[in-house]
């Protein structure tokens, strides 16, 4: 009996010392380092365009869809010229009418039978705009719509033809146990509704300063390959791009080299002058992962006094391609390929310009 609650004793703590040496992040992590490739600067040219309300800016086929805050229509087509071309979007309970403000944040549109859709949160529901018909129409055209999540608690893309899902949980605070997290989760959501949970976290990162929100280090917007198999997340605090193989199911991670790694914790820095890794908006195409970058920013500054971020190019591989310095604070992107122009949009300040871009 005596032998027996010793091995039950020691096959406790070994359990115990078991999960505190665990990683946080136990799948494949590779190193990113920003310094191995040249970075080219990218100079802006204000333009003269009326931003009041601007929440997000999209490029859909030739033209410029804009979301304004405030606005009778929640959403304005503009060409690239930024001539304006039409307004749809309005609140009601018809078919193609949206009960609240319809939200995008992952930017994501993708093409079905050569028309460009644009799925929107609107009350729990995601509705399948049609972008390419309302233009043509003048009037909005909704394809279709399915169960959802609230746009506010999590980032969700849409996977495939049959209303896949994968959707990222965000890190929440238990409302039943102080100081303790809940941590965030994927969960691929199959046609039928059925959901399969996938750990992001094995544990929770060290908050070493207790007026931290440890919340927001764990917050990112999920980036779906169009017409491809991975879905990206760069993450808003950490030095990190979560990727998720949704033809295999497989998680790995990128990872600035030289920063602060998630065995590292939270960085013990002044809550309130807390840096941005990684912006929230980013270029999606069908080759490369394009996103804003300013994990670095106070590196840079003493180098080049004009630095307000980088854009740092990826295959969808995880090879970082190309390192392009901003000297202009943008936040959101519309970006036109075939004429190599980009719109890049400061919506705090409510301005606007173009860049030459051959990515």
């Amino acid at each position: 009996m005596k032998r027996s609650l010793i091995l039950i004793v020691i096959v406790i703590v070994f359990a115990i010392c078991s999960c505190n040496n665990s990683l946080c992040y136990k799948y494949e992590v590779r190193d990113i380092c920003i310094d191995s490739i040249h970075s080219s600067v990218l100079e802006g040219n204000p333009v003269d365009f009326y931003m009041e309300g601007v929440r997000h800016i999209y490029s859909v086929d030739s033209f410029i869809v804009v979301h304004r805050e405030y606005d009778n229509y929640y959403y304005n087509v503009y060409s690239t010229n930024l001539d304006s071309i039409i307004s749809f979007g309005t609140k009601g309970r018809s078919r193609n009418e949206f009960l609240s403000r319809p939200i995008n944040s992952t930017k994501q549109i993708y093409n079905r039978d050569g028309d460009a859709i644009m799925p929107v949160m609107d009350n729990g529901i995601c509705k399948e705009i049609n972008i390419t018909e309302t233009i043509k129409k003048g009037s909005t055209i909704v394809d279709g719509s399915f169960q959802s999540i609230p746009d506010d608690v999590a980032s969700a893309v849409k996977i495939g033809k049959n209303n896949e899902q994968l959707i990222y949980s965000y890190a929440r605070e238990d409302d039943m146990y102080r100081n303790r997290i809940i941590l965030p989760k994927l969960y691929y959501i199959d046609e039928k509704g059925k959901d399969k949970e996938y750990k992001v976290f094995e544990r929770g990162l060290k908050c070493p300063n207790p007026n931290q929100m440890p919340v927001f280090y764990y917050r990112g917007v999920l980036r779906k390959q169009p017409e491809g198999n991975i879905v990206a997340m760069p993450m808003g605090y950490m030095n990190y791009i979560i990727l998720f193989n949704t033809r295999k199911c497989q998680q790995s991670a990128l990872h600035i080299y030289g920063t602060g790694t998630f065995e590292d914790g939270i960085p013990d820095v002044d809550p309130a002058n807390t840096l941005r890794c990684f912006g929230d908006d980013a270029i999606i195409l069908p080759d490369k992962l394009i996103v804003q970058y300013f994990g670095d920013y106070y590196k840079m500054i003493e180098q080049d006094p004009d630095y307000c971020g980088r854009l740092l190019a990826f295959n969808w591989d995880g090879e970082l391609l190309n390192s392009y310095i901003l000297h202009n604070y943008i936040n959101e992107f519309a970006y036109f390929r075939d004429k190599k122009i980009l719109y890049g949009a400061n919506t705090f300040a409510e301005k606007i310009y173009t860049f030459y871009f051959d990515e």
